[in-house]
């Protein structure tokens, strides 16, 4: 049995808001703002701050390209506010009969892999993606992750997929958890 050590880090309100994005413990948003900020005496000018700082702005986005016989599909947050950023969790689909799961990779930027990254069901074309960061993240636009795909017929595609609003992309704001991800269309990416 493998055993992991935690950084000494007990001290810090974001380690435990890590902990807890990673475990997939803490939904973000569903604690009010008010929450956040009623252990401080906080003025009218902050609370609008902080609202603006949990308004939803980032995105998910792809790029793919063939490298040695393999399709890598990176995965990148757009950031455009540069709001930082400590942890991010993405759910996809794929035709399995087109597409061959092999690897993901993550960035440095996010190289604390949530302990359920292990992929949701690649046999069935479901992926799930998590990781983390101990120092927040706040470049325009962030790589996550890359996945390592194996292309077995024709042209197919990668698309988001995400039926319990479980896919995020986290800011801390008084040592709680909020998503900043934006829920729109995203387009699948189409792989000829």
């Amino acid at each position: 049995m493998t055993q992991y050590m935690a950084p000494r880090l007990f001290k810090s309100s974001v380690f435990i808001a890590l902990i807890l994005l990673l475990c997939g413990c803490s939904k973000a948003n569903e604690l009010p703002l008010e929450a956040a900020l009623s252990s401080n005496n906080v003025a009218p000018a902050q609370h609008l701050e902080a609202l603006r700082q949990i308004r939803p702005s980032v995105e998910f986005n792809f790029v793919a390209r063939q490298e040695a016989g393999q399709t890598i599909v990176e995965l990148w947050l757009e950031n455009p506010e540069q709001k930082q950023l400590y942890s991010a969790e993405a759910w996809l689909s794929f035709n399995p009969g087109h597409l061959k799961f092999k690897d993901v990779r993550y960035s440095q930027s996010f190289a604390l892999p949530a302990p359920y990254t292990a992929p949701l069901d690649p046999q069935q074309g479901l992926l799930r993606l998590g990781a983390a960061t101990l120092e927040p993240v706040d470049d325009f636009r962030i790589k996550f992750a890359e996945l390592v795909l194996e292309k077995q017929k024709g042209a197919t595609f990668i698309d988001f997929f995400d039926p319990e609003r479980r896919a995020s992309a986290n800011t801390m704001l008084s040592g709680t958890p909020y998503d900043l991800l934006e829920r729109t269309e995203s387009p699948a990416l189409v792989l000829p």
